[in-house]
């Protein structure tokens, strides 16, 4: 019954959301069909098949509200030839058609198969400054580090819910300790930071307590040589690469009818770890995984960077209005989220800035859904498009992108191998991750 249930409910969902996407019937002459297609949203391509509308019912519940439409189909036909404005369709058995009737597309012609770049063949066409040889792992977060006070090492957190780090030889990334983190938190973001000033950087892991769905921030720092966990903070807390420098910030994250976030603030340590009594512009609606607070216009006022749930990117200017990065891109799809009282929490792609030839780059990631038109809502990707911007003259201007065949869980702003940049972990359809800069 359930199966049932569900079916009928993705049945009325595209019925409402094609509703109006219709082609129309021509002319008919024995199998053969020709179908204007000028309504169309998507032009149709050989090998379509379409369904004939016979009949179509508005569907109401007890309240008269309307549910949406439901469809009696009759014949079905394959595309055989797309014309500008009609297209040939052949029936796969007699059935007589009526002018203008109603045909839909029923089931898209396979695609040709192209077989998956993987992590081996990963230098084929992306200019990297630095790619390390491929990681058998699948790394959802990851930082360069100088965790024992010793040298920067890669410190990755990956989907078994284990702590990394790795030593670099060469271009390849060899293990040097794990730590594994209990089961009943499921661990899905690292930052790495010096807070305490201590000459090594102390890990801040956000955790979601399984039983309790709560969110929170275990500190890891190394202690004889070993990582250790050393507080836990009840803010979900994530480092921002900006220009001057990277900043600790920090967010509530609670259960209150439903979901419910706090403002982003800056998290300070002075023989603890506080939240910072500034205000920022619009931290009352940022996520703190996407969010940066620096002079971006050269007025000498700090200005807010953040990406809505919606996708958006916007900057929020201390004096003035607010900036649209554009509307030809979504930021918010996002490969790892969870859920808190039934809710599904986005953990938004980090967003990250840095200071180029004296211009103030800004850079985002754009994840490409596999099926566009679920958009991400099942977090299935299959590249992903890092996005370069600069500010100039109350406008921001795309100066370059960069498209991988990859999936771009997490982003920061350092220093490889000798060269600054943009640092991802990148993982390929063969489930191994690959470091890349650009």
């Amino acid at each position: 019954m359930k199966k049932i249930l569900l079916s009928l409910t993705l049945f009325l969902s595209f019925a409402v959301l094609y509703a109006a996407d219709f082609a129309y019937i021509a002319k008919q002459d024995g199998l053969t069909v020709y179908i204007d297609i000028t309504e169309l949203k998507t032009k149709p391509k050989k090998g379509d098949i379409f369904k004939l509308v016979e009949k179509e019912e508005s569907l109401k519940n007890h309240k008269g509200e309307d549910l949406g439409t439901v469809f009696t189909y009759g014949g079905v036909f394959t595309i055989t030839e797309v014309q500008p404005k009609f297209a040939v369709g052949t029936l796969k058995e007699k059935y007589a058609s009526k002018s203008a009737q109603k045909a839909v597309l029923f089931e898209e012609a396979a695609a040709p198969v192209v077989q998956p770049v993987t992590a081996e063949k990963a230098d084929a066409k992306t200019p990297a400054l630095f790619r390390s040889t491929p990681i058998n792992d699948i790394l959802i977060s990851a930082r360069m580090a100088d965790v024992y006070g010793d040298g920067k090492k890669l410190v990755a957190l990956n989907e078994k819910n284990e702590i990394k780090v790795f030593s670099l030889e060469d271009k390849t990334f060899k293990e040097v300790e794990t730590l594994r983190l209990p089961s009943s938190r499921k661990a899905f973001y690292l930052s790495a930071f010096d807070a305490k000033k201590s000459g090594a950087d102390q890990l801040f892991i956000v955790v979601q307590d399984v039983k309790a769905e709560t969110i929170n921030t275990l500190v890891i720092e190394a202690k004889d040589g070993k990582l250790k966990q050393t507080q836990s903070l009840r803010w979900a807390v994530a480092t921002a690469d900006e220009p001057q420098g990277r900043k600790l910030y920090s967010q509530e994250i609670y259960k209150h009818n439903g979901l419910k976030t706090g403002p982003v603030r800056e998290l300070l340590y002075n023989n603890k770890f506080e939240v910072s009594k500034e205000k920022l512009p619009a931290s009352a609606e940022a996520s703190v995984f996407a969010f940066l607070n620096f002079n971006v216009d050269e007025d000498n006022e700090k200005d807010t960077l953040l990406t809505m749930p919606s996708g958006s990117l916007y900057m929020y200017p201390a004096e003035g209005k607010r900036v649209d990065f554009g509307s030809d891109y979504s930021f918010a799809a996002a490969p790892k989220r969870i859920v808190i009282n039934n809710v599904f929490y986005k953990i938004l792609p980090p967003i990250a800035a840095f200071n180029d030839g004296g211009k103030n780059t800004v850079v985002a990631l754009e994840n490409i859904p596999k099926i566009a038109i679920l958009s991400d809502s099942f977090a299935s990707f299959k590249g992903t498009k890092v996005r370069y911007f600069r500010y100039n003259e109350m406008a921001f201007e795309e100066v370059r992108v960069i498209e991988l065949p990859a999936i771009a869980f997490d982003m920061s702003y350092g220093e490889l191998a000798g060269h600054k940049g943009i640092i991802m972990p990148l993982v390929y359809e063969n489930g191994k991750t690959v470091l890349e800069l650009y």
